[in-house]
């Protein structure tokens, strides 16, 4: 039977045994957490201004965007997993600054992430009805929820890439885009949602078809601020 191998022992003395005293680290550590956190709040949001907002045009709505938004937290959870796989393994090599590997893991966990969106697309836009049924029995507002998902399901692919992009720049110490993104999304939603679902300025009332594409567009310029971000970097 082999022996366990035996870690070095850890010659950084800590404060009531846990905390380090390395002052870098935490002027490090809370500036990433600050705004991670607030990236994970921004996500959450834009989902939370659809709901709250298509509950005051008509409950019908509320309750067919909600049912859409159950397959939305299950993709989330998915390309969560998948970045922080980026995050785990890829700040590692940052750590040793070895670029090279990280572009590999990247790119890998780029590909998942598109793929999970790509299926959720597939699957949405080919059965609708029979995902949502999952969910309710309800016709009518399976009904609704349908008209949402028509448009919503194209989120999916610029989502599941914009996310893993988002953790791919948190493994190198890169958070603060992902902040903006989040913010801008969050921006764009709750203008565009204002709008189009109750026809504001002149535009048509569109109810829950509105808050899809309101989502569709900020989803889209999320993903444009990250892209030409990572592009330049990778120029630079």
């Amino acid at each position: 039977m082999k022996k366990a191998a035996v870690l070095p022992a850890d010659r950084d003395s800590k404060i009531l045994g846990i905390f380090t005293r390395d002052r870098y680290f935490y002027k490090t550590f809370f500036p990433l957490l600050v705004i991670i956190a607030l990236q994970q709040l921004a996500a959450l949001t834009v989902n939370l201004v659809d709901n709250l907002m298509l509950g005051r045009y008509s409950e019908l709505a509320l309750s067919g965007a909600t049912l859409v938004n159950q397959l939305q937290f299950v993709l989330q959870q998915i390309a969560a997993g998948i970045g922080m796989g980026i995050v785990v393994l890829a700040s590692q090599y940052w750590g040793q600054r070895r670029i090279e590997p990280i572009k590999k893991i990247i790119a890998i966990g780029i590909k998942f992430g598109f793929a999970a969106g790509l299926i959720f697309f597939v699957l949405s836009f080919v059965m609708p009805h029979g995902l949502l049924s999952v969910f309710t029995k309800d016709e009518a507002v399976i009904a609704e929820g349908m008209r949402y998902l028509r448009i919503m399901c194209w989120t999916y692919l610029l989502f599941s890439v914009s996310n893993s992009l988002m953790y791919a720049l948190q493994s190198v110490e890169t958070a603060i885009i992902g902040t903006i993104m989040s913010l801008s999304t969050i921006v764009i939603n709750f203008c565009l949602n204002y709008v189009l679902i109750y026809g504001s300025f002149g535009a048509p009332e569109l109810g829950i078809r509105g808050a899809a594409i309101a989502t569709l567009v900020s989803r889209t310029v999320e993903l444009i601020i990250i892209l030409i971000y990572t592009l330049r970097v990778i120029k630079s």
